[in-house]
């Protein structure tokens, strides 16, 4: 997420490929101090998995309009973790245990929470 957010090529490429799968998603980034925004960061890059696959696809043709900064030797390792089946299962089982915690932080923080919402 960092580096497709830090990077202005890439991310512009990212949202290329999102508008031709039809998604209109952005990528989130996370926040040290928020644990929910891991939660929302990790629901991002699944809603935009199909948008990834469109950029692997677009690599594997060697597409001109391909983000040259993507073939660095020290981004490889991101498209092979983007290409792997593995990443995308193990990114849904963390965004499946994450969802509860995220839904009870959200309750507690809440401008209306009681201690009664802290004890169901």
């Amino acid at each position: 997420v960092t580096f497709f957010e830090a990077s202005h090529q890439p991310q512009a490429f990212l949202l290329k490929c999102a508008k031709e799968v039809n998604i209109t998603t952005k990528l989130q980034s996370s926040c040290q101090t928020r644990i929910t925004s891991v939660h929302y960061c990790f629901e991002s890059l699944l809603t935009l998995e199909s948008a990834f696959k469109k950029v692997l696809e677009y690599k594997d043709k060697k597409d001109p309009s391909f983000p040259p900064t993507l073939l660095e030797a020290k981004k490889r390792w991101l498209l092979e973790r983007l290409a792997s089946r593995t990443f995308w299962s193990q990114l849904e089982c963390l965004c499946k245990l994450l969802q509860p915690l995220t839904q009870v932080i959200m309750a507690v923080q809440s401008a209306t929470a009681t201690l009664c919402d802290l004890t169901r």
